[in-house]
């Protein structure tokens, strides 16, 4: 099914657009025990028997375990702002395990802007009062020189205050799937897509950025995606090399860093507009292929999984990882391999994303060795 929806916002609506919604989970029709049935049943034993709330509650914790995560696919209305005052159409694809439920929300308009990315209705991303704001989490073709600012109005038109331009939404209702493509970026003869899965046997959503020649031989791109988060919290990521030079070096001062073990960690200060960090990372554990890029706000853990880029393979002025502090939020951008896109040869780049509680016994402080096994363990 490939829908194109409209893109004006609109107030106050306080419903879902209807749409395709699958469901995965226990068989239709098995059976199932009433909570009246298992409360006489427990009862029946008598006073040293256990009570009927915990029975129900027993059985409740084995059918969940039993039936596995239950992934959702719906069209639905994205809030524009945190109050949902102001809503446009989107999709949003949701995995449930038991009582918790994690969901990712796209949007037609900002550039198929991934708008939440929420667990128990607690969403990590920013999400801006204003709708002209950068917020969310966005793709942008690498390196920034080739189109110096702001970005394609194609690939993402937000800085340009143009909010007709549309990504086409395709949603595959059999795999839960659903792919946001863009506009041709003419000057370049550019497209991109965004293909959004989840791993259920991971608890991970998986997001495949794909970029295409549309017409001649476009040049070398590489991927880049910047995930923006509230101010205050920190992010995390193994230490490589570390540089402020990048394509706006001029303007920025360094981050204020902690190196601790093989760690670097930005705390970010809200009331301190500190600059942007380009840097290189390694590998999760020896022998690996991957990395990763984390951060966390003090409540949930946010963990981005994609292959480690060894040094040289990166776009001309970037690196694999950048960091940029924006005082009222952070960027947590990561980037693929810069390489040739040509006709019928896409560049093709895999990230995995995770939102966890943090891990029990962790903190919120540069140097918790918890925060980094956690996220070493997600990412091998």
């Amino acid at each position: 099914q490939v829908t194109t929806l409209g893109a004006k916002p609109r107030r106050g609506l306080g419903r879902a657009r209807p749409g395709a919604c699958v469901a995965v989970g226990p068989a239709a029709g098995a059976p199932q025990t009433s909570a009246g049935m298992r409360a006489a049943r427990v009862i029946a034993f008598g006073a040293a028997a256990l009570s009927a709330a915990d029975a129900v509650r027993m059985d409740d914790q084995q059918a969940e375990a039993a039936s596995g995560p239950l992934v959702s696919l719906r069209l639905t209305d994205v809030a524009l702002d945190p109050e949902g005052d102001q809503e446009t159409h989107g999709v949003e694809l949701k995995m449930s395990v038991g009582a918790t439920s994690t969901s990712l929300e796209a949007m037609l308009i900002k550039g198929g802007l991934f708008q939440s990315f929420s667990r128990n209705g607690r969403n990590i991303l920013l999400n801006s009062p204003r709708m002209e704001n950068l917020d969310g989490s966005i793709f942008w073709p690498s390196p920034q020189s080739d189109w110096d600012w702001p970005p394609p109005v194609a690939i993402d038109p937000t800085a340009s205050n143009d909010f007709t331009s549309r990504y086409k939404l395709s949603m595959d209702e059999g795999a839960k799937t659903f792919e946001l493509t863009s506009p041709v970026w003419r000057e370049r003869n550019l497209t991109v897509s965004k293909t959004v899965s989840v791993d259920t046997s991971r608890e991970s959503f998986v997001i495949v950025y794909a970029m295409y020649a549309s017409g001649g031989t476009t040049g070398k791109f590489a991927p880049w995606e910047i995930s923006r988060v509230k101010s205050g919290g920190m992010t995390f990521f193994k230490t490589g090399s570390e540089s402020m030079d990048g394509t706006w070096s001029p303007a920025w001062k360094p981050l204020q860093l902690k190196h601790i073990d093989g760690v670097t960690w930005f705390p970010q200060k809200p009331d301190v507009s500190q600059g942007k960090l380009y840097a290189n990372s390694v590998p999760s554990k020896p022998g690996s292929e991957m990395t990763w890029l984390a951060h966390t706000d003090g409540e949930l853990l946010f963990v981005k999984c994609f292959h480690w880029l060894p040094e040289g393979t990166n776009a001309p002025q970037e690196n694999q990882i950048e960091i940029y502090d924006g005082e009222s939020y952070v960027e947590v951008e990561e980037q693929g391999a810069y390489q040739g896109v040509f006709p019928g040869q896409p560049i093709t780049w895999t990230v995995e994303w995770f939102l966890r509680e943090m891990p029990e016994g962790a903190k919120a402080e540069p140097g918790d060795h918890t925060l980094v096994h956690f996220a070493d363990g997600l990412c091998h």
